[in-house]
């Protein structure tokens, strides 16, 4: 009943706070960000920053995200190592008994709820797709080394002349084991990895400093393989590719939704001018306003952190399983510019919690770029629709798919 009420909270100081600003606005939502603290500075990271960071404290989350694109934009990989699985509905309740009363509920192990995540598109279409592990699968990540597996499948960090390689490789049936997945994708470093530095992306928000986001790789050059067979041996796709991607890493102590209720987040690929990646967070907290960054990453060169000045969400939206969103945001910089991203329909993922998928971007940097109406990635993630009812009923559907032998 607590949770319920907490939720609720968020929905009518979230979504219902917003809807009034916008009959206020004329069709816009605003929020400043003016005043909240200089400039963010950005570390380079290096390969020990990508060793396990998963914390023992119930609820704790850890993942690693490797998404990989060919150059025409037809394929795209997305591939996902959960060392503790942050949408696991058994771990949430778990963890949410054991808060509740530690000394007679047993304290729930964070490591115990892994799971690779894989999805294939082509097309536009999805054509693989996994969100539960195969029986008896285990699961090791290393706290001294950038590796990791779950079942036969790996994801290991290296130098290469002073450059960061991952090198991705996956062996996994799909979700009823009725096609395998054979997959070895290479992410190569072209643009030095990077996050906010001090105490964070999250170092605004009480409790941000033991949560943490990373982009281990600013801009991946990618290049592989890719199998998909039946269970007869019939190929479904076999090809090479090299393209581009996106990689990050992200961790915390505790759940999420303690300090953070939502974000928009998204990004644009510009090739060879490098990427822009947007986060726009909304805290838990009542006593610090949302705030963003719009990331600038160009080939070779470290990234920028451009401070998001002011937040527009327009075009109010709602997901197949009522989540509300603005389907439009646009997005003003200090020191000049704006990113304007459109996105949810069509949506590559909707959930209760989340709209994510294919987005158009439009982006203006003075003296940089002037892109208008690009392809790219727009997402909406609320953090208590992961504990909404809708969700726990579809997360419990997940077991009674058959699994062939």
């Amino acid at each position: 009943m607590g949770r319920r009420k907490i939720q609720n909270r968020n929905r009518i100081l979230g979504f219902g706070l917003t809807v009034f600003l916008v009959s206020m606005l004329a069709g816009g939502f605003f929020l400043g960000a003016c005043g909240q603290g200089e400039k963010a500075g950005l570390r380079q990271l290096t390969l020990a920053d990508e060793v396990s960071r998963l914390p023992d404290e119930p609820g704790s989350y850890e993942w690693w995200n490797f998404y990989a694109f060919d150059s025409s934009g037809d394929l795209g990989l997305s591939m996902i190592f959960l060392s503790a699985n942050l949408w696991d509905v058994g771990y949430r309740d778990a963890t949410y008994a054991y808060r509740e009363n530690p000394e007679a509920v047993s304290r729930p192990v964070p490591a115990d709820y892994f799971l690779l995540q894989l999805n294939i598109t082509k097309g536009g279409v999805k054509i693989f797709s996994t969100m539960r592990n195969p029986p008896g699968t285990t699961a090791e990540f290393s706290p001294t080394e950038p590796r990791g597996r779950i079942g036969s499948s790996t994801f290991s960090g290296s130098l290469d002349n002073g450059l960061k390689v991952f090198q991705v490789r996956i062996d996994a049936p799909d979700l009823s084991n009725l096609l395998r997945l054979e997959a070895e994708v290479e992410f190569r470093e072209a643009s030095p990895g990077f996050t906010v530095d001090g105490p964070g992306l999250y170092g605004r928000i009480p409790g941000g400093e033991l949560h943490q986001w990373e982009w281990p790789l600013g801009y991946p050059e990618t290049g592989g393989t890719v199998k998909i067979t039946d269970r007869a041996g019939a190929v479904i796709l076999d090809r090479s590719f090299t393209g581009g991607g996106y990689a990050d890493h992200m961790w915390g102590e505790g759940l999420c939704g303690d300090m953070l209720d939502s974000w928009y987040f998204g990004r644009l690929d510009l090739g060879d001018r490098g990427a822009l990646v947007y986060v726009w967070l909304t805290p838990r907290s009542d006593t610090v306003v949302p705030y963003g960054y719009v990331f600038r990453i160009r080939k070779g060169r470290p990234a920028e952190a451009l401070e998001i000045e002011e937040f527009i969400g327009a075009e109010a939206d709602r997901g197949i399983y009522g989540l509300d969103f603005f389907s439009l945001i646009t997005m003003s910089l200090k020191g000049g510019g704006t990113v304007e991203s459109r996105f949810g329909h069509p949506a590559g993922e909707d959930w209760p919690f989340q709209v994510a998928g294919p987005a158009v971007i439009s982006a203006r940097l003075p003296g940089d770029i002037e892109a208008a109406e690009q392809p790219g990635l727009g997402e909406y993630l609320w953090q208590p629709g992961i504990d909404s009812q809708e969700y726990r009923l579809m997360f419990s559907v997940l077991p009674g798919f058959p699994w062939y032998p």
